[in-house]
C-alpha cells in the first residue's frame, strides 16, 4: 500500500475506506464500509456487529458452510470418547460389553474398538437319553443322537423346548398336562388322559369325542372335517369347516353366530327381549311372544312370501301402519289407531286421523259432534260441528278465522263481470237460507255497470227518484231512450252519449 505522506487528499481518495454516516462515525446501525468514491464492499459493521455480504476466507481457503449450518456444530472441546451428537447436543460415549463379548478399545482413544466372542471348549457331549449331541464354539447344539425309538416321561418340567422337528410314528401317551402352541401332527392315535391346551390350531381328518366335559378339551380355533361329539360345551370362539352334529344337548355361554339358515322344527324362546337389540325373538309370561327390532324406517317389518311389506311398525313409535287393507268379518271393541275397511259392529275411536282423503258409502248418515256455543273446543281452521243453541250448522274458516253459519250461499262483491246474471233472492230475511231462487232472463244485473233489465219497472210507492247529478260518463244504446226529472248537472270529466235513433228527456 502507497503510504499516505505527502500526498495529496484528491490523490487517494479513492483508497481510502469510511462509513457514511453524515459524519457521524460508526453507531448502532448497521453500514457498509465504501471507497472514497462510494463504492460498498463486502463488509458491514457497526459498533457492536460485523457483516460480511460476499465469500468469507480463512487463509484463501472460502467457508462454503451457511453461518446456519455452522451455529448447529457443537462444542465437541470436553468431550471424551465415541462421539454421539443429538439435537445439538454432544455426548462421550464408550462401549461396554457382557460376556461372553468382550471389547478392546472402548472409548476409541487408542483406536478403533475391538470386539470379539469367548470360544466355548465343549465340542461335544451326552445329556439324558441322547447318546451324543454336538456344541460349536457358541455353544450352540448342532447335531443329537439317540437310539431310542420311544420316550415315556410321567413330568416334564422346563421353560422351553425349541426344536426344528418332532415327528412320532406309533403311539404317543401323555399322561400329564401338556401345552403346545405351535401345530401337533400326529401320523398315529394321540391319547391324552389330561387336560390338552391348544392355543393355535387343531387339525384332524376325523375327531369322535365320546364324553366332552369341562376341563377335558379346550381350544381357541379348531378346524376339523367332522367333529361328533355326544356332550359338548363350548365357551370361546369356534370356527367349524365342516358339519358339527351333537345328539345330547348344546350349552353356548357366549353368542353364536350363523353365517347361512338355522333351520330347526321348532325354535322357542325362553327370555326376553333388550331395548338395543337389532332383531330379536323373545319371550315374557304376560307379553307372550316378543318382536323387537331397530330400523331407519321401521322397527319391526311383516312381509309377505313375494317380499311384500304387509306391515310395519314405525321407528321409535307405537305406530303400526298397514300397507293393505285391514279386512275382517267385523271390529269389536275401542279403536284408537288405524279403523280399516271393514265394518265393526261396534267401534269407538277416542281419536280418528285420516291423512289421505275419506269414503263414507253407507246409505245412512254421519253424526257429528254437537255442542251448545259455550261448549265449542279450541278453534282450528276447518272444524265443523252442530250448534245447538243457534240449531244450525257451524264451521271455523276465513281469512279472519270465526265461526260461521254452514249451509248459506257465500256472497261476493262482483264488479267486473261484463256479461248479465240472474240476480237471487229468498224466500227468507234472517238465519240460514236454505234455498235460493233465479228470475231467470226476467231480471239482469250487469255487474260492470250496474245497469239493470226488467220487463216492467213497477213502483208501488208511486215514486221513481234519479240523482240530480250525472256522475259517471253513460251511452244510450241505440234503440233505447233516458229520462231524467229535474234539473240534471253532468259532473266534470263525465259525458252523456246518445246513440243515432235514441233521445234523452229531462223533465
Amino acid at each position: 500500500m502507497t503510504a499516505l505522506t505527502g500526498n495529496t487528499i484528491a490523490t487517494t481518495y479513492k483508497d481510502l475506506l469510511q462509513v457514511s454516516n453524515d459524519n457521524s462515525g460508526v453507531d448502532t446501525t448497521m453500514r457498509p464500509i465504501s471507497d472514497g468514491k462510494g463504492f460498498d464492499s463486502a463488509l458491514q459493521i457497526s459498533n457492536a456487529a460485523v457483516n460480511i455480504n460476499g465469500t468469507f476466507q480463512l487463509n484463501g481457503i472460502s467457508l462454503t458452510k451457511s453461518a446456519t449450518q455452522i451455529n448447529q456444530l457443537a462444542d465437541i472441546g470436553s468431550a471424551t470418547g465415541i462421539i454421539a451428537v443429538g439435537s445439538g447436543n454432544v455426548y462421550g460415549r464408550t462401549l461396554t460389553a457382557v460376556a461372553p463379548f468382550s471389547i478392546t478399545n472402548a472409548n476409541g482413544v487408542a483406536g478403533n474398538p475391538t470386539l470379539a466372542f469367548a470360544s466355548i471348549a465343549n465340542v461335544s457331549g451326552s445329556y439324558g437319553p441322547f447318546t451324543n449331541f454336538a456344541v460349536n464354539d457358541f455353544g450352540q447344539v448342532v447335531s443329537a443322537t439317540s437310539e431310542l425309538v420311544s420316550v415315556s416321561l410321567a413330568t416334564i418340567r422346563t421353560s422351553e423346548i425349541i426344536t426344528e422337528t418332532i415327528s412320532a410314528t406309533s403311539n404317543v401317551n401323555i399322561a400329564g398336562e401338556t401345552s403346545i402352541a405351535g401345530a401337533l401332527l400326529a401320523n398315529g392315535k394321540l391319547v391324552a388322559r389330561a387336560q390338552v391346551s391348544v392355543v393355535t390350531n387343531l387339525y384332524a381328518a376325523n375327531a369322535t369325542i365320546d364324553d366332552l366335559t369341562a376341563g377335558t378339551l379346550s381350544f381357541t380355533d379348531t378346524s376339523v372335517s367332522t367333529l361328533a361329539v355326544t356332550n359338548l360345551t363350548v365357551n370361546v370362539s369356534t370356527q367349524l369347516s365342516g358339519t358339527l352334529r351333537v345328539d345330547g344337548a348344546a350349552v353356548f355361554n357366549a353368542a353364536v353366530s350363523v353365517t347361512g339358515k338355522a333351520n330347526a322344527a321348532t325354535f322357542e324362546p325362553v327370555g326376553d327381549t333388550a331395548s338395543d337389540d337389532n332383531a330379536a325373538i323373545g319371550y315374557t309370561a304376560a307379553e307372550g311372544l316378543v318382536l323387537t327390532g331397530q330400523g331407519s324406517t321401521n322397527d319391526v317389518t311383516i312381509k309377505n312370501d313375494a317380499d311384500a311389506e304387509v306391515m310395519g311398525v314405525l321407528t321409535g313409535t307405537t305406530t303400526a301402519a298397514f300397507t293393505g287393507q285391514v279386512t275382517g268379518t267385523g271390529f269389536t271393541g275401542t279403536l284408537d289407531g288405524i279403523l280399516g275397511s271393514g265394518t265393526p259392529a261396534a267401534a269407538t275411536a277416542t281419536v280418528l286421523t285420516a291423512s289421505a282423503d275419506s269414503a263414507f258409502n253407507s246409505t245412512g248418515a254421519l253424526q257429528i259432534s254437537k255442542g251448545t256455543t259455550a261448549q265449542r273446543p279450541t278453534a282450528v281452521i276447518g272444524m265443523l260441528r252442530y250448534n245447538s243453541t243457534t240449531s244450525e250448522f257451524e264451521g271455523y274458516s276465513g281469512s279472519s278465522a270465526a265461526w260461521k253459519s254452514v249451509g248459506g250461499s257465500a256472497i261476493s262483491n262482483d264488479t267486473s263481470t261484463s256479461s248479465n246474471l240472474y240476480p237471487l233472492s229468498a224466500a227468507a230475511t234472517s238465519g240460514t237460507a236454505a234455498q235460493v231462487y233465479t228470475s231467470d232472463a226476467k231480471y239482469l244485473y250487469k255487474p260492470s255497470d250496474g245497469s239493470l233489465q226488467a220487463p216492467t219497472m213497477i213502483s208501488t210507492n208511486g215514486l221513481v227518484v234519479n240523482s240530480a247529478t250525472v256522475a259517471t260518463s253513460y251511452t244510450i244504446p241505440s234503440g233505447s231512450n233516458a229520462m231524467s226529472v229535474g234539473t240534471i248537472t253532468v259532473g266534470s270529466g263525465v259525458t252523456v252519449t246518445i246513440s243515432s235513433g235514441s233521445r234523452w228527456v229531462v223533465i
